[in-house]
């Protein structure tokens, strides 16, 4: 993205399109997917003229005017996956991101030329530049490109994919092109209160999957179950490798790998990414000092469950403020109130201080 660019971004749930799920008649829905690939380029266009005039930057709308960059995405990918019965990562799953990678580039380019044959072109479109970027050379159908020689494009950038790891948690779905994590998990929160929450998360898709064949164990599920935990970092790699040889923009992911993983491996794993044509990627090496924000429940160090006991007496310290707010929860003193908050004279306790 240049500078003062901005985001503006939808993504498509893959899960969605499948017909049949879990079952040997499963199959992707490519009309379907096509008319939601024209809709959404549709839709992109429709709020960046909405937004136009609203950044608080002249530079930011100079830039959106002048370059109309959209970034339609997917998740959902996993999930897609295993309500197909695809192994994450086989030579099958990178066989399908091919055929709709393809798809959604070849019906995002269309529509933008379409909507530049009612409106124009972006204002700064040059069709000598343009017709000759090799990305187009290389994904374009021949119909698609004789509607880009004779209207041009509406966009300077149609595609892209985010994390969207708050938008597939509220949805339940799997987030952008990650494998699934765990098939049960913990899931830490930082903004829903003022201190670290930890809960347990079972995820959907193997739920919906256990549900309907009437499992009761997480063992009993498929093989095609593929996890963080049980997934080779070059198969991860290879799976994004895929989808970037249609994305014009780039791809938010991250690799999570164990936390025996040597400083020489994580080398080989970005060498790796590159030579695959990566424009990026992020690397999470489990039990690192500052935790992801999915964790696995491993035993706890010293550190961790120094942090434990904090949260601990921080609760117990709020529940004693409910029941008296002006006697201090750690040393019995009394509390002072000013300043929008209170303070213990005898021992300097402060809840703001949390």
């Amino acid at each position: 993205m240049p500078a003062f660019g901005s985001c503006n971004l939808s993504s498509i749930n893959l899960s969605e399109f499948v017909k049949n799920p879990f079952t040997k008649y499963a199959r992707f829905e490519f009309e379907k997917f096509s008319d939601l690939v024209h809709n959404g380029v549709i839709y992109l266009n429709e709020v960046l003229d909405e937004n136009m005039n609203l950044h608080p930057l002249e530079q930011q709308r100079e830039m959106s005017r002048d370059l109309r960059q959209i970034g339609l995405g997917i998740m959902g990918q996993a999930d897609m996956f295993v309500k197909l019965g695809i192994k994450y990562g086989s030579s099958e799953s990178i066989s399908l991101i091919h055929q709709i990678g393809r798809t959604m580039i070849n019906e995002a380019l269309r529509q933008s030329a379409l909507l530049a044959k009612e409106d124009g072109p972006f204002p700064r479109y040059k069709a000598e530049a343009i017709l000759k970027s090799p990305f187009l050379l290389s994904n374009a159908d021949e119909d698609v490109m004789d509607l880009i020689k004779e209207h041009g494009l509406r966009n300077s950038q149609l595609l892209t994919i985010a994390p969207t790891g708050s938008i597939s948690t509220l949805i339940g779905c799997s987030n952008g092109v990650e494998p699934i994590f765990q098939i049960a998990y913990t899931r830490k929160s930082e903004s829903l209160h003022l201190e670290d929450t930890y809960y347990k998360v079972f995820t959907p898709i193997a739920k919906a999957y256990m549900d309907i064949n009437k499992l009761g164990r997480e063992e009993d599920l498929p093989d095609y179950f593929i996890t963080t935990s049980n997934l080779d970092y070059k198969s991860r790699i290879e799976v994004q490798a895929a989808w970037q040889q249609y994305i014009d923009a780039s791809i938010s992911s991250t690799v999570n790998v164990p936390n025996e993983f040597t400083v020489e491996e994580v080398e080989d794993l970005y060498l790796y990414a590159w030579e695959n044509g990566l424009k990026g990627i992020t690397i999470y090496r489990d039990g690192c000092t500052r935790s992801g924000i999915l964790i696995t429940n491993r035993p706890k160090n010293r550190q961790e469950k120094i942090e434990e006991l904090q949260i601990q007496i921080t609760e117990l310290a709020a529940e004693s403020l409910l029941e008296d707010p002006d006697k201090c929860p750690m040393c019995s003193g009394r509390l002072n109130h000013t300043g929008g908050c209170s303070e213990c004279q005898d021992c300097g306790y402060s809840p703001c201080a949390i």
